[in-house]
């Protein structure tokens, strides 16, 4: 198995080589380094990562959580967040932003490992489930008689193309 690709969000440079040291070791390979938010979209979607390990607070206007919500809406990868603070108000802003796992500073190998692999096992559930919906709302729209779903109160939360040419496309309400 190719070893998982890793672009490590950090401005301090010995703090980030430090950690491209741990995570080399733990077994994966950092394909580039980033210092600032801009800087870590750009990279993201130059080197597509299998994952991102991003600090918070960076130096200039935009903070890792900035990077993240860019990289999130953009592409599809998963954000590890390290960072050395635990304030609830930005613990709510990292949450928004759905990371795979949230690491505070200091934290030890073990750690880092277990949380890179959750993160990697389910991005990458969460990729087959996207395709399998794909697949199977391709199936369901395919099918040449009227279809719909509905809740138990009789709202109609999904409906194929068939239904929709039958009864006209505000079928759903």
């Amino acid at each position: 198995m190719a070893k998982a690709k890793i672009l490590v969000v950090e401005d301090e440079a010995l703090v980030a080589k430090d950690l491209g040291m741990v995570v080399t070791d733990l077994g994966y390979d950092v394909v580039g380094y980033a210092a600032s938010a801009d800087d870590a979209v750009k990279k993201a979607a130059a080197l597509e990562p299998d994952l991102i390990l991003v600090d918070i607070v960076l130096k200039g206007q935009k903070t890792g959580i900035d990077a993240s919500y860019e990289i999130k809406a953009k592409m599809d990868i998963p954000i590890l967040f390290l960072t050395a603070y635990t304030d609830i108000t930005l613990i709510d802003k990292a949450k928004n932003t759905e990371p795979y796992a949230y690491l505070v500073k200091p934290f030890h190998e073990t750690q880092l490992l277990a949380a890179i692999e959750m993160a990697l096992h389910k991005s990458q559930i969460e990729k087959r489930l996207k395709e399998s919906e794909g697949k199977l709302n391709a199936m369901l729209q395919s099918i040449g008689d009227p279809m719909s779903m509905m809740d138990n109160d009789l709202n109609i939360l999904w409906t194929n193309e068939t239904a929709k040419k039958i009864f006209g496309n505000d079928i759903i309400g």
